[in-house]
């Protein structure tokens, strides 16, 4: 604390420039503080697995043990660095983060949150905004949980086999997230979910970026209406990601009840099975009186599979009548339903510069009711 008065004194009554803002003793030399080394450290909070929670948690070798106990420390906008090992039990798992924090896996370590049951949720943020960056969390129900939120940002971060349970489900939500007042921005960049998927309800959107989703499977139709399921969430953009490998009902499902517009790009969907009460294998949009607008662009649907009861509609895309969908430069490869093996749609669709071969569907291919 004295030093932080001098600095500010510095500054203030000397008029000393940004540049060298004070002076710390470094052997022999005096050395100056440089103002990028001061914002840097000032607002850092080093968590590890064999550190101590009595430590004061401002540098690496005087760690705290748990998060819970760094985020008490923290102020709104400082950063938690967690370093390399498995965090698990009291104060790493269920919880609450309502401050402004970043918390952050140290470059190049390994950082896993471990949940042991079912009863067990990674961590819970409320009224705050809070972005995770390198960290993995394994086996929880759910990774993220959040019920008021204004931004969740997830960055280079794995959401591995969440547990639900089930005798036949395998896999869980990875992100529970929902907002009464339809604010709350989810990100997602860089990461991967793994036998995990989005819930989310009345939040203001959702932000999924060069993200690859695998694994999850519920071939009984009795846990997920969808990988990414979102109901009332009025901006969807997922661009450059992959949806492979999953029996599900749908992989992205939008039921909308405000004007939606929802944009995938550059994307691959490959090899899911849509199973139980579905349309629309690798994405399904519908509107309860609302104007949706779905852009699906550049992607790739090879090997969609809607099955699993009879007449269900477009292996690849569903838009309802609600939905006007435009599809561009995209490839529909070997998918399968019982009407509209590729494209099912039954409100305004258009498609433009996209290839269609080896679809299946009784009656048609791609069907759009109200144009081509």
């Amino acid at each position: 604390m004295k030093g932080a008065v001098v600095v500010i004194l510095a500054v203030v009554v000397f008029g000393i420039g940004a540049e060298e803002v004070g002076r710390k003793q470094d052997g022999a030399n005096v050395v100056p503080y440089h103002w990028p080394w001061l914002k840097e450290h000032w607002n850092r909070w080093y968590v590890s697995p064999f550190g101590d929670d009595g430590n004061g948690g401002r540098r690496p070798d005087r760690a705290f043990q748990t998060f819970q106990r760094a985020v008490e420390a923290a102020d709104s906008g400082d950063v938690i660095v967690a370093e390399f090992g498995s965090y698990g039990g009291t104060g790493n798992v269920n919880l609450d983060i309502t401050k402004d924090v970043r918390i952050q896996a140290r470059d190049g370590d390994i950082v896993t949150v471990a949940c042991s049951s079912r009863s067990e949720i990674g961590w819970i943020v409320s009224d705050a905004k809070v972005e995770i960056a390198g960290i993995t969390f394994d086996t929880c129900n759910p990774a993220i949980l959040s019920r008021s939120f204004e931004t969740i940002t997830l960055r280079n971060v794995t959401l591995a086999r969440q547990n639900t349970g089930g005798s036949s489900v395998r896999g869980g939500k990875g992100v529970d997230a929902s907002s009464s007042d339809g604010t709350g921005m989810l990100v997602l960049e860089d990461s991967v979910l793994e036998e995990s998927s989005l819930y989310l309800e009345g939040i203001g959107g959702l932000e999924m970026r060069r993200t690859r989703v695998f694994g999850l499977q519920d071939p009984d139709a009795t846990m997920f209406y969808g990988v990414v399921w979102l109901f009332d969430v009025p901006e969807i953009t997922i661009a450059e990601s992959i949806f492979e490998d999953m029996t599900i009902q749908q992989v992205v499902f939008s039921d909308a009840r405000r004007p939606t517009m929802i944009s995938v790009s550059d994307t691959l969907f490959r090899d899911v099975k849509g199973y139980g009460v579905s349309q629309g294998g690798a994405i399904r949009a519908t509107g309860a009186l609302a104007d949706v607008e779905l852009r699906i662009l550049g992607c790739n649907f090879t090997g969609m599979r809607n099955l699993g009861i009879a007449e269900r509609d477009g292996g690849a895309v569903h838009g309802s009548s609600d939905v006007n969908v435009l599809v561009e430069d995209s490839v529909f490869l070997g998918n399968e339903a019982t009407y509209g093996g590729a494209m099912d749609c039954w409100g305004p669709c258009t498609v433009k510069s996209s290839e269609f071969e080896s679809n299946v569907g009784v009656g048609s291919v791609v069907y759009c009711q109200g144009g081509n």
